[in-house]
């Protein structure tokens, strides 16, 4: 994806100044842009992080230092990121490389505080328990194979009659002869009702 503007070009920025905060830079600087190249791409904003020739400044985990003039080193302020029209750019210096990128990328994270996979803790998902079946779940698992239809009650009826109740409750998996006795019951009432 082709971009005019993307992350790790550097440009010179007009910097508006803040009367209020004289302390951030502003006027005419290097700038390196830290945004998305998707946002780079569509947005009419960059994200920055200007530079300074002036690298008496004091020491700080937010400052590094890089070349972007053969005769002067630049120091990189990225506790100063800020967000600027691209009309404020122009003269294009160049591109940084990887390994420059990721000493800002560093100096950055630091700032903002991303830092953090050291101290953060993995989450552990907590032990879902099965839930335990109610009686009457226990009952409709225990209770044998299913006879829905007048024919299969027929059918089921019939069997009992050849076979006996013990075949019946293997066969339909029924666990007491109680159980066999009362479909017994029930079967007749319902084929009974379903005839007239």
């Amino acid at each position: 994806m082709f971009t005019r503007y993307a992350r790790g070009m550097v440009y010179w920025a007009d910097l508006p100044s803040y009367e209020q905060n004289p302390n951030v830079q502003a006027g005419r600087r290097p700038v390196i842009i830290i945004s998305n190249n998707v946002s780079n791409l569509h947005s009419k904003l960059v994200t920055v992080v200007p530079c300074t020739t002036n690298t008496d400044k004091p020491e700080q985990p937010t400052h590094t230092i890089i070349n972007l003039d053969r005769d002067e080193d630049s120091l990189v302020l990225c506790e100063m990121i800020l967000t600027v029209n691209k009309n404020l750019l122009s003269g294009f210096m160049g591109m940084l490389d990887e390994v420059t990128m990721k000493k800002i990328d560093n100096c950055i994270a630091i700032q903002l505080d991303l830092q953090l996979s050291n101290i953060i803790k993995p989450v552990i998902q907590p032990e879902v328990k099965k839930e335990q079946p109610t009686l009457e779940q226990k009952r409709k698992k225990n209770a044998g194979k299913r006879v829905n239809s007048l024919q299969e009650m027929s059918e089921f009826l019939h069997y009992v009659e050849q076979n006996g109740v013990e075949k019946t409750m293997a066969e339909y998996g029924i666990p007491t002869t109680t159980a066999v006795q009362q479909r017994i019951g029930y079967y007749k009432r319902k084929i009974k009702r379903g005839a007239k």
